[in-house]
């Protein structure tokens, strides 16, 4: 249901092609002097464009009243919808700098990142007979997604959405290029999927690259605990209060979970990333999760073990599949 959150802030709820999330949280800001800005539109499919056209005309707007699409981060249920958007109303779609250059390659994205993925696989330790079962997806992602043009936007940027003061926070970890909003008026934190209520954010390897995403999401994680916020606005369930005392839940469950894979690859030394996922705590068994929590799990598994070698606790070894042991 959408709802007004503040004079002239409107949360509505999206459809999404995920189970496990059922929708995305798209905010709507209008916009002194008229029209409306919104931050994240959910996915490219009917679905997702019905729910938000009813809840953009529930406050009183058309999507042609668009003015500026800003997007949170290159995922399909944040910036699904953007091109369609921009399409009625001739929006601007912002973008942090570094996640706008994720869509240099246009509509042959996903696949360079499918290309990407299917080298990696066998390198984090998936058998080479097994990648037809590690291909399968939840929800196609459209083409025409990545093919919208984006203004790219800095740290630390006061954004151009007359009657709102708001302010660009760069949070690289769930994606590198990551983008929190602070309303600094009404103190409001648009947080994206760098800080949920209850869920914790995925923080994986990007395949193809050599990063330390989650030391990046823990220095995230720092930078927006010292903001003064009143109220999280987050990507997906609820707004909720306590910014600080959520960062401290997350940073203590990636201690945790560091933690654990230290123990196992001590006691399993020469371990690979998939057999270690196998052994760490998750919701429910990997080998019954769908082909794209897989992937996930075990993206999140390497991000935990690059994490440790980048500490000196953790050395790999090997081409093909890397083994890792404790250094």
């Amino acid at each position: 249901m959408t709802l007004e959150l503040a004079p002239g802030l409107w949360s509505i709820p999206v459809r999404i092609p995920i189970p496990s999330l059922k929708t995305v949280n798209v905010y709507l800001l209008e916009l002194e002097g008229g029209g409306a800005a919104l931050i994240d539109t959910g996915w490219d499919d009917e679905a997702s464009y019905e729910t938000l056209l009813k809840g953009v005309r529930t406050t009183g707007h058309e999507l042609e009243d668009i003015a500026t699409v800003v997007i949170t981060h290159a995922h399909p249920d944040h910036l699904g919808l953007a091109h369609r958007i921009r399409e009625l109303s001739g929006a601007t779609v912002l973008m942090h700098e570094a996640e706008a250059a994720r869509l240099r390659h246009g509509p042959n994205g996903p696949q360079r990142y499918a290309d990407a993925m299917l080298e990696a696989l066998p390198r984090w330790g998936v058998d080479a007979s097994e990648l037809d079962n590690w291909l399968g997806s939840s929800a196609a992602s459209s083409s025409r997604s990545w093919e919208v043009p984006v203004s790219p936007v800095r740290h630390g940027q006061v954004l151009d959405l007359p009657g709102w003061n708001v302010e660009a926070v760069w949070t690289p970890g769930h994606t590198h290029g990551h983008l929190c909003l602070f309303e600094r008026t009404t103190r409001s934190f648009f947080s994206g999927d760098h800080v949920l209520p209850r869920i914790t954010p995925v923080i994986g390897m990007h395949p193809g690259e050599e990063t330390d995403p989650l030391a990046d999401f823990l220095a995230s994680l720092h930078l927006v605990a010292t903001l003064d916020v009143s109220t999280v606005m987050p990507a997906h369930e609820r707004p909720f209060v306590g910014l600080a005392e959520r960062v401290a839940e997350l940073k203590d469950h990636h201690a945790q979970r560091l933690g654990e894979v230290h123990a196992l690859v001590e006691k399993q030394p020469g371990i690979t990333a998939w057999k270690l996922a196998n052994l760490l705590t998750w919701s429910r068994p990997l080998n019954d999760a769908s082909p794209p929590t897989r992937r996930l799990a075990l993206a999140e598994t390497q991000a935990h073990l690059v994490h440790l070698q980048r500490r000196g606790e953790l050395v790999r070894s090997g081409s093909s599949a890397e083994r890792w042991r404790t250094s």
